[in-house]
């Protein structure tokens, strides 16, 4: 009788105890880091019904791989948090210092090669950057010898506030996903630039290209399927124009291009240009995780809605079928992969430390990835949910243990312009005016400047090796 009620006893405090870790776990979600409920987003009215239309027949592909990442506004958010601290002013050519952007390196998420986009540090930096301008949480200023400087702006600062989740759902409501709203007369910059060019082959018959932007939003969308993924083969035949025209090279100028209607635009493009402007049209819902890129089962690449994009259009997708889950957290701290998983590991760069491999172990959990996720505004919950939802085991009692006792200690440094240092008590700037030696000056007891805003970056890596985050 005994046995029997000290059984019933352990049985219902690990009952209770597990309630309130997912009680608290529920109130702090990562995973997704913002939910594609219809609450969440302002659907985009009239979009659903050019969904598909231009499709050929044909059966829909299943990816194996799917990727749909918030790339860009997950760029953004680390980015905008470096702009706080420290703010950005651009060489001469226009291009980004190494200095500055050597903070970014192995914090910026994990992109697959299979899908397409461009991985150049340079290129996604400056994207972030023309991002941010947009949503007017940066201003460019000017000085005398031609320097541009980006500055954080009060709405910046109050983004910061509002948190990563607030964040991301304000970068899918900017213009950013115009390409999908068939009722905005958007081109992108690229499609832009490119239809620019096409204009000595295929001229429009009119006085401008007003209206041309919402045309190429209704093809974008006919090429998207309302649920599952297309081959995106099927997509470049569903986008190609009907009679492209041929330019011919000998001959007289007249038979070297044409004028057509606007509505005929698209129709007459040479074939070699279809693929340019379906690419570009598809970079930023791509970036933004509103639609997904994958491959199947023989290697073809596919492209669909993903959740995000569905809930944007106003529609709901079926559940996807769940696969047995397969990464292990192993009790030294390593991250292993049963199987290639694009998508997970890209939410793991928000908080551990990738090690590169495709297979075995994939990242690894340690203190300064942990500081560096806090830095950003990721707790230990957050974190755990993740783990707790996509591990084929319990995470481990050591590392739930290690994790907690990591947070406890981080040390993250408030910085202000690159030269001011707030410290979260006195023992951390002690450390700090060691490591800087005489290009550091102790102005308070947690507070420090930096004479030598170039030697940030080494202090910064000095600082991390310690378990301080600048």
């Amino acid at each position: 009788m005994g046995t029997q009620s000290s059984v019933a006893q352990i049985a219902t405090s690990e009952i209770e105890a597990e309630l309130a870790r997912r009680r608290d776990l529920a109130q702090k979600p990562i995973w997704p880091i913002f939910p594609a409920t219809a609450s969440s987003f302002r659907p985009i009215p009239k979009a659903k019904s050019f969904l598909g239309e231009r499709l050929p027949p044909g059966g829909d592909a299943v990816p194996v791989q799917s990727f749909s990442f918030p790339i860009l506004p997950w760029d953004a958010w680390v980015v905008l948090h470096q702009l706080s601290r420290e703010p950005l002013k651009l060489n001469i050519d226009q291009s980004i210092p190494v200095r500055w952007s050597k903070a970014f390196e192995g914090r910026l998420s994990f992109i697959p090669d299979w899908i397409g986009l461009d991985v150049d540090l340079q290129a996604r930096l400056h994207t972030v950057l023309a991002l941010l301008r947009s949503l007017e949480f940066l201003q460019r200023r000017s000085n005398r010898a031609q320097d541009l400087e980006f500055l954080i702006t009060a709405a910046g600062t109050q983004a910061l506030q509002d948190g990563a989740a607030a964040f991301l759902l304000t970068c899918m409501h900017s213009r950013t996903p115009r390409i999908l709203d068939p009722a905005v007369d958007h081109l992108p910059d690229a499609c832009g630039n490119h239809i620019s060019q096409l204009q000595w082959t295929v001229r429009i018959d009119g006085p401008s290209l007003r209206g041309l932007g919402q045309i190429l939003s209704k093809r974008v969308l006919g090429c998207i399927p309302p649920e599952r993924s297309v081959h995106r083969t099927r997509m470049l035949q569903a986008f190609a124009g009907k009679e492209p025209f041929v330019r011919k090279m000998g001959g007289g100028w007249e038979g070297r291009s044409i004028n057509v209607s606007l509505e005929d635009f698209f129709e007459r493009i040479p074939e070699a240009d279809s693929p340019v402007l379906l690419g570009e049209a598809l970079t930023q819902p791509v970036l933004l995780g509103l639609l997904e890129s994958g491959f199947d089962a023989e290697g073809r690449t596919t492209t669909g809605l993903s959740r995000s994009g569905a809930a944007l259009l106003g529609i709901s997708l079926p559940e996807p079928l769940s696969a047995p889950p397969h990464i292990h957290l192993t009790p030294a701290y390593d991250i292993v992969f049963g199987r290639p998983d694009a998508q997970s590991k890209a939410w793991l760069t928000t908080f551990s430390e990738l090690t590169g491999e495709e297979h075995g172990v994939v990242a690894r959990l340690t203190s300064t990835s942990l500081q560096a996720a806090i830095a950003l505004g990721i707790e230990v919950g957050q974190i755990l949910s993740f783990l707790d939802s996509t591990l084929a085991q319990p995470v481990p009692a050591n590392v739930r243990t290690t994790l907690a006792d990591w947070a406890r200690k981080a040390r993250p440094v408030a910085l202000t312009n690159g030269t001011l240092l707030t410290c979260t008590d006195e023992a951390t700037a002690a450390t700090l005016a060691r490591l800087a030696g005489i290009r550091i000056q102790r102005i308070a007891p947690t507070q420090l400047f930096l004479s030598d805003r170039k030697y940030l970056s080494s202090l910064r890596k000095k600082a991390e090796a310690l378990g301080i985050i600048l």
